[in-house]
């Protein structure tokens, strides 16, 4: 469907690969990027599997090294960049390894608000609902509809 539109689809699965992919970027390459979805990237980069098999949990402050140096890498070289993330964020974590994956996943996308000056758009039954503009002002739903 993407390619009728003039997309260009490219798999990527860990923030390693995204930084591989970002030095072969020139910044003419590309306008708008779509990178779809922060969550399963990160999943991919804190968890990997070693010479004997095993899997192995990396600690997320060295995750969001790779990953934010990759998405700064990205944003340099694009004029727009969407980044889709989930919400993970309305219960509890069933055990302490899904909670380090949810604190993973909340300070990066603080890092990118921060330092990559990103505008928040979150998206409720389709609707935009703006969070955070691009001049760091910080909207409700009531400012959004006039109340």
């Amino acid at each position: 469907m993407r390619a009728v539109r003039s997309f260009e689809t490219v798999e990527l699965y860990t923030p390693d690969d995204l930084d591989r992919w970002c030095d072969e970027l020139s910044s003419e390459d590309q306008a708008v990027v779509l990178l779809d979805c922060l969550g399963v990237m990160l999943s991919q980069g804190k968890y990997i599997e070693s010479d004997s098999g095993q899997w192995v949990e990396l600690e997320n402050e060295t995750v969001e090294v790779v990953v934010m140096s990759a998405l700064g890498k990205l944003a340099r070289k694009t004029r727009d960049l969407v980044i889709v993330a989930p919400d993970i964020f309305k219960a509890k974590a069933p055990d302490p390894s899904t909670d380090r994956y949810m604190r993973l996943l909340g300070s990066v996308l603080q890092s990118i608000v921060e330092k990559l000056e990103a505008s928040v758009v979150e998206v409720v039954a389709g609707i935009p609902v703006i969070r955070r503009d691009r001049t760091g002002a910080l909207t409700s739903f009531a400012d959004q509809v006039g109340n």
